[in-house]
């Protein structure tokens, strides 16, 4: 038997969704007719099944995907399936293929040939054989196809080519709620039920049964006396009806046949509607269940019959593969955040090379990432030698003895391999520091813009400016506070952890911190406001207008970016050297070493301190004068502002 006189499901001559009517009325009869028996009932009857298929088929067509030759991406090659035929888009060609396959077990492609015209993707209740011949209905007419111009899409099956259909698992679910819809609407339309029944034993005319049914009304009518207690005068009953618990199970038989519907569908109960446990991360597990267990295999198993049997059919596609690309599912990268961190260990132990995660990622080797990249902190600080002192030669005991050779001593705790690792690793760390810190700065100048436009705005041109008002200590120190912190404690624990010393308790480091940010925020106020007030100065004695003023200060602040940078800059590197040095300090190192950063950047003066070893408490010597670390803020500008150099103990 043929794949097509299978899909028909009975003999020649007779469609599918026939003989599958014939079928289902037997096994759900209503009035000789069965609710849902194929998949346009199902689509048409079910609100269940139309949102689980349009969940599943959507998700899947709005997946991008791309030609690829091995592993790149074949440009200008895919116009046959972006757009199949006039009336269709890539889009909606990918959704009816997996809508046929959740609702008939298999869907089918026509290409049409000799001259390619299009792609179909055909209904298969239309579908039927006829002595052989594979005949389409198609605008009240049958035409023929050519059996070898149809590809096959079947869903999951256990045996053949044909898949079984989700649709055909829940047939019982989808009638038994469409049954329990029906029972309801047939009560309603028969007028429901009556709450209950006021009848008396004497014969009453119509005016009277009238009067008692006001008085009843007047009495106990209405919202508010619900649930009261009626008293019946002689002769009159009340019979109470409403709803049977039966009645009242069969109401819940929705939210039975909805989860059972979506468990066939491969759809979580909140894409059906189920919003009664709702919250953000159930939602998130939800959409990565559906991503993850029901379109990701779906679309797999779509790319490989498109690769294997469409695109051999289709003009210069034979030989290339059809791949979904799902690294824009937004819900699969809520980990990102975890697997980037859980790279950065696998990089800086050496277990993981740039290009490997690349490669894994399905991202093109970069010509670098195939080397390791190693942090400072995990770079072994010594390959010093112990010169071990030569034995004593067993002389005999006429000969004359020979001295001992005493220890040479150790090389040196860090080797120029290491001083350089040592080096790069604190300009690497101190440039992030630096972008947060010039930001911080560049936002307390804006508030001093504004505070100096409304001044010059309010009419007090002619006036000196006032600089305690407009220039505030506070607007940096309030910036600049907590990263003064961070970056200090961060450079002890730093040092600490490289040399096994224990990290100070901060003390002393909140107090230079507290000393520097005063100091430096009047510095940089001072230059602010001389610079403002020189400009203004100047274009009222040229008898400039406040709006003319008022410009020129924006145009100041506007270009005040590089200033922002510098002050970073200089208090980044003095910030962590004073860190590392009160570290040395409070471990008991007595001697320290200045570091310089060997490139074209670095002043020469600080160029000839490389390796100069000094007290911990007594300074370098640099440029002509003496230096407690690099950054020193004691020293003058020329030797400390926008240094890069560090320092590291003499062990």
């Amino acid at each position: 038997m043929s794949w097509l006189t299978r899909l028909a499901g009975r003999k020649d001559g007779v469609p599918f969704n026939a003989a599958m009517a014939d079928m289902m009325s037997v096994m759900f009869p209503n009035k000789g007719q069965a609710l849902v028996t194929d998949a346009r009932t199902g689509m048409d009857r079910s609100v269940w099944i139309y949102r689980a298929v349009a969940t599943v088929a959507t998700r899947v067509g709005s997946l991008p995907w791309h030609l690829m030759k091995g592993d790149k991406i074949v440009e200008g090659q895919s116009a046959a399936l972006t757009r199949p035929s006039p009336n269709q888009t890539g889009t909606e060609f990918v959704e009816r293929i997996i809508a046929w396959q959740l609702l008939h077990g298999t869907s089918a492609v026509y290409v049409e040939k000799p001259a390619i015209k299009g792609l179909t993707v055909l209904d298969m209740d239309m579908v039927r054989m006829d002595h052989g011949n594979i005949l389409y209905r198609e605008d009240n007419s049958d035409r023929q196809l050519a059996k070898e111009n149809i590809v096959l899409f079947p869903n999951f099956g256990i045996s053949g080519q044909l898949g079984l259909s989700e649709l055909r698992t829940i047939l019982d679910s989808a009638n038994m709620d469409e049954s329990a819809k029906m029972v309801w609407n047939n009560q309603m339309q028969g007028g429901g039920l009556l709450a209950g029944l006021f009848s008396s034993d004497v014969r009453l005319s119509a005016q009277e049964l009238d009067a008692a049914k006001k008085s009843w009304e007047e009495k106990y009518g209405g919202v508010q006396r619900a649930g009261t207690i009626g008293f019946l005068g002689a002769g009159f009953k009340f019979q109470p009806l409403g709803i049977s618990a039966a009645d009242l199970k069969m109401l819940e038989v929705s939210s039975v046949t909805r989860n059972e519907i979506g468990a066939a569908f491969g759809v979580p109960p909140i894409f059906l509607g189920d919003m009664d446990n709702v919250a953000f991360a159930s939602a998130t597990i939800e959409e990565k269940i559906l991503y993850s267990n029901t379109i990701i295999p779906k679309a797999d198993r779509l790319a490989d019959r498109i690769t294997t049997f469409l695109l051999p059919l289709l003009p210069g596609l034979k030989g290339l593969t059809f791949r979904f690309d799902y690294t824009g599912i937004e819900c699969l990268q809520a980990n990102r955040l975890e697997r980037a961190q859980s790279d950065e260990i696998e990089f800086r132990s050496g277990k993981l090379t740039i290009n490997e995660a690349r490669i894994r990622d399905g991202l093109k080797p970069v010509q670098w990432g195939s080397v390791w990249w190693a942090n400072g902190m995990l770079v072994p600080v010594s390959t010093s030698e112990v010169v071990e002192p030569e034995p004593a030669p067993v002389l005999p005991p006429e000969a004359v003895p020979v001295p001992v050779v005493e220890p040479k001593g150790i090389k040196g705790i860090h080797t120029p391999e290491m001083r350089q690792v040592i080096a790069r690793a604190f300009v690497s760390k101190t440039a992030s520091q630096e972008k947060k810190f010039a930001a911080v700065t560049m936002r307390a100048f804006a508030k001093q813009e504004k505070r100096v436009v409304a001044y010059l705005e309010g009419g007090k041109s002619m006036k000196a400016l006032p600089a305690t008002e407009l220039f505030k200590a506070e607007d940096l120190i309030e910036n600049w506070h907590s990263l003064y912190i961070s970056f200090g404690m961060s450079a002890a624990e730093e040092v600490a952890a490289r040399y096994d010393m224990v990290v100070p308790d901060g003390s002393k480091i909140l107090a230079w911190v507290k000393k520097q940010e005063k100091l430096k925020s009047k510095l940089v106020n001072e230059t602010t406001m001389q610079d403002v007030d020189k400009i203004i100065s100047q274009l009222r004695a040229e008898g400039a207008s406040i709006p003319d003023m008022v410009k020129a200060t924006r145009d100041y602040f506007g270009g005040i970016s590089y200033r922002a940078e510098r002050v970073a800059r200089t208090e980044t590197i003095s910030c962590n050297n004073a860190s590392a040095h009160e570290t040395y300090a409070e471990n008991g190192v007595t001697k320290q070493e200045w570091l310089s950063t060997s490139d074209d950047r670095t002043r020469p003066d600080h160029v000839e301190a490389d390796g100069q070893v000094a007290g911990i408490d007594e300074g370098f010597t640099v440029g002509g004068e003496t230096l407690l670390y690099p950054g020193d803020p004691n020293g003058s500008a020329e030797n400390v502002i926008q240094c890069r150099c560090t320092l590291i103990p003499v062990i």
